[in-house]
């Protein structure tokens, strides 16, 4: 009984060594591809408020305000269809000093959020906006309206990193690289902003305008945009031939 079972263990074990052999081996390696564009467009938030003892003088004077928002932002270029109203509150408006709380009123707020196409007024819309009461500004944010192409072409270059580093490394252990049996798209990384905006103070001349009927304010912020990046990378997997 004995021999008869090392005999049949030696019957599969031939077989499956010769499909071993028949196995080609492969190249697994992963590339990465970096693709960089300037921004068309820049989001920023724009908070609106007034506070009043009255919630109707309060809500009038928040509609007054946001209306001369809406208006210098037109002035500048911005389409209707690129602002839109993300928030209001109406609440009650405390001061504290230590244990002492004093109701300074009541407070009427709303936020805008407006997409900013002509990058070249941006820095003269935020000043001119910036210097009316009861406003808070946030950003801007740099992005691209459509950032498909952007990506395709982080995808190519990361096939192309993938290829390259298959045909060294195929080199290196001197074997022949064949054709890739398999490619992964895989994770997508959307960039933001390559480093944070920055702020400088620039003279009048410094603001580029397009449009003659804005004018350029005084001490104007220079925005500085940021390229959009994308990191994308794929997996690739290539046959070892013969």
């Amino acid at each position: 009984m004995r021999i008869s079972a090392f005999v049949f263990s030696v019957a599969l074990l031939f077989p499956l060594h010769a499909i071993a052999q028949d196995t080609p081996g492969q190249i697994v390696v992963t590339g990465i591809g970096y693709a960089s564009a300037p921004p068309d467009k820049a989001v920023i938030r724009i908070e609106v408020s007034h506070t009043a003892r009255r919630t109707d003088v309060a809500m009038k004077n928040l509609a007054s305000n946001v209306e001369k928002v809406l208006t210098t932002a037109r002035t500048h270029g911005v389409a209707d269809d690129d602002i839109e109203t993300t928030r209001f509150s109406l609440t009650e408006d405390w001061n504290y000093d230590g244990d002492t709380r004093k109701f300074d009123g009541y407070k009427a707020s709303t936020r805008l959020t407006m997409d900013i196409r002509e990058l070249s007024v941006l820095g003269n819309f935020i000043t001119t906006i910036s210097s009316g009461t009861g406003i808070e500004i946030t950003g801007p944010e740099f992005a691209l309206e459509n950032d498909r192409a952007l990506r395709d072409e982080a995808r190519r270059k990361a096939v192309l990193d993938g290829v390259a580093t298959a045909r060294l490394l195929a080199e290196a252990a001197g074997v022949t690289l064949g054709p890739p049996v398999l490619i992964t798209d895989g994770t997508e990384t959307p960039g933001g902003l390559d480093g944070s905006v920055q702020f400088e103070e620039a003279m009048e001349e410094e603001v580029i305008m397009e449009e003659p009927s804005v004018e350029i304010a005084e001490n104007a912020i220079s925005v500085i945009p940021a390229d959009i990046e994308t990191v994308q990378i794929t997996k690739l997997v290539f046959r070892i031939e013969k």
